[in-house]
Formats: C-alpha cells, structure tokens, sequence
C-alpha cells in the first residue's frame, strides 16, 4: 500500500475513490489530509516556521563566531563595545576634549602605578618601624634593669607594657610605660611627665613576685656567673626555666621560691627554649 500523502493536487484527488477523497479537505488550490490534533500532534504546514528556525540557528552561530574572535583577542564584548562607542563620540571631540582625555589617561595610570607602591612602601615601612621600637624598647629596659636583675626573666615581662612613643617637647622617639588601657601612664615621680622604663622597673623590684628576679647586692649583675658548684650554682644545683613559662606567674613564682630556697640567684636560673 502507498504511503498516505498530506497534500495533494486537484488531479491527485480527483483520481482518488469516493471514500479516500473523504479523507481530505480543500485547502486552497490543494487538497490537505484532514487530520484532528490530538495530545500535542497535528498536521500542519511548518514551511514558514522553519524558515524562522533556520533562519535563528544562523544568527546563533554568527554571534558565536564574532564572540570567539573577541575572546581570542582577551578581549570583553561589552569591553570592546564601550571602546567602539568612545571612538565614535572621539570623532566629533574638540582639541580640547583630546587633550583633556589624555590627561585623565595618565592620572589613572599615575594613580595606579603609585597606589600600588604606595601599598609596597607602606608594608615595608610597618616592618622597620615594627623591628625599631623592638629595638628600642630591648635597649631602654636593658638599661633600666643594668645590673640589678635577670634580664632574661624580666625584658619578656615588661616588653608587652612597654610602646614607643614620640616626645613632642624633644621631637624624639621614647618607650614609655602603658597602662591596662593602652595609654601612657603618668609618672609618680614627676606628674608633669609620663612614666619610664627605669619606673617601671622599681615597681617590679618592690612587687614581691618578682623581688627574687633581682639581686640582693647588685654586684653579680644579670646572667653574670655566681660561685660554687658547677655551672656557678651552689651545690651543682641547675634551676631552669622555659621561654614559654615566662608568662605564667604561678610557673614562674614556683621557680624564683625554689631558686631562694635553694640559695640561687635569679640571675643563675637558666632560661631554655621550649
């Protein structure tokens, strides 16, 4: 049996029997095959709808192609069209508008250059400035201490209470003493004045927790060797004392009453890393 076909001329269907002409309605100078749409399904003439498919199938694959020679380039469509824009509206610019342009070009690159060694420089100069008042607050309790104390025992106590400060009578950089709130505290000696490392240094030697820091003479000075048994402690007796126990008071405590029971300086006891 031949295929069913959907349109048919007027000489197709006029050789058709009674019954199959039945099948077709006329549409225009053809015939169709009349066919209900059912769940989505109808016989239709597509022609013109195609044409519309094929016709955005080749738009698609157009832009595709000029979005691919753009991004082979790095480039940015929008980027690329903004650029496109501004060469049409440069066409009717002034000499002035040019050279304004120009000038504007060179501050942005100007700005960004400098910003980001501004940023470099700046990094560079908190780490100096950083290492410096290290330095200078080691120095100033160094002196302060001399040899009255361990040194070892007591810059790491005082180091954190300690902050390099600029003295706007003498226009110099001094470590001065801060207080629980973070500002300078006002010295007891003199109330005109900010309080120094050398204070700060008598309030430690007058606190009993730390009174065993200091020797009693001053004549051994800090880390200096001491006589008796080995290593310069009495009896061979080797007090030690972590770097990471220095801050806690109860550890440390502990060891300065052992040290005076034992009749070892605090400038004897040996501070170790861990």
């Amino acid at each position: 049996m031949p295929p069913i076909k959907g349109h048919l001329t007027k000489d197709e269907w006029g050789k058709l029997g009674d019954e199959s002409k039945g099948y077709y309605v006329a549409d225009g100078e053809r015939y169709r095959l009349d066919v209900q749409a059912d769940t989505g399904w109808a016989f239709e003439d597509v022609t013109a709808l195609r044409r519309a498919h094929d016709a955005d199938r080749h738009a698609r694959k157009s832009a595709e192609g000029t979005l691919s020679a753009w991004t082979d380039l790095g480039v940015e469509p929008k980027a690329a069209r903004e650029a496109l824009d501004k060469l049409k509206a440069m066409a009717n610019w002034t000499p002035d508008d040019k050279v304004r342009e120009q000038m504007e070009a060179v501050k942005a690159a100007l700005s960004k250059e400098y910003g980001e060694r501004e940023t470099t420089l700046k990094g560079q100069l908190d780490s100096v400035t950083s290492q410096l008042e290290s330095v200078l607050v080691d120095s100033a309790l160094a002196t302060a201490i001399g040899a009255r104390g361990n040194h070892k025992m007591l810059v790491p106590a005082m180091k954190p209470r300690m902050k390099v400060m600029l003295d706007e009578a003498s226009k110099r950089f001094v470590a001065r003493v801060l207080g629980e709130n973070g500002t300078p505290r006002i010295s007891i000696k003199d109330p005109s004045g900010y309080m120094g490392p050398e204070e700060l240094v008598e309030e430690f030697a007058r606190d009993k927790d730390w009174a065993p820091a200091f020797n009693g003479s001053g004549a051994a000075g800090a880390g200096s060797p001491a006589s008796g048994g080995p290593g310069g402690r009495p009896g061979g007796m080797n007090l030690t004392l972590k770097r990471s126990e220095m801050r806690d008071q109860g550890r440390l405590n502990a060891v300065l009453a052992e040290a005076q029971k034992a009749g070892v300086k605090p400038s004897d006891i040996q501070i170790v890393d861990g």
